[in-house]
């Protein structure tokens, strides 16, 4: 749909901040059951100029409402965001235990999950594992 395309990177006319986040909460609001949500929630949380509240609120969302979403190529919305927020836990220095809970659940909900070059996200998660 339009507002999906409008919250994603690729083919963007207008990158403004303020008129992505409209476009997320016109695309929530208009079909709150769509598996593109889950997909835009996550494009969005996953951007460094949303700032750190908002991050966490979108990943979250995403992984409370959205988990059994997928992208076209395979991601899993429920892994990736996962995958997101304790990478961003860890960024900010804080709630290393809600982050070590976040990978707990990859591993064992999303034990074959992928990112969007089809890497597996738990061979991923060492890196992390180690700096918690």
């Amino acid at each position: 749909s339009r507002l999906y395309q409008e919250t994603n990177y690729f083919g963007k006319k207008d990158l403004r901040l303020e008129n992505i986040i409209k476009a997320l909460e016109e695309l929530l609001d208009d079909y709150p059951k769509a598996n593109r949500c889950g997909c835009a929630l996550l494009y969005v949380g996953r951007r460094n100029d949303i700032g750190s509240d908002k991050k966490i609120e979108y990943l979250s969302r995403a992984i409370q409402d959205y988990s059994d979403s997928w992208y076209g190529d395979g991601v899993q919305v429920g892994a990736y965001a996962r995958y997101f927020l304790a990478s961003h836990y860890h960024s900010i220095g804080k709630n290393s235990e809600e982050a070590k809970q976040l990978i707990k659940e990859i591993e064992l909900l999303y034990p074959n999950s992928v990112d969007h070059r089809g890497n597996s996200l738990t061979n991923q998660l060492s890196y992390l594992k180690q700096r918690l």
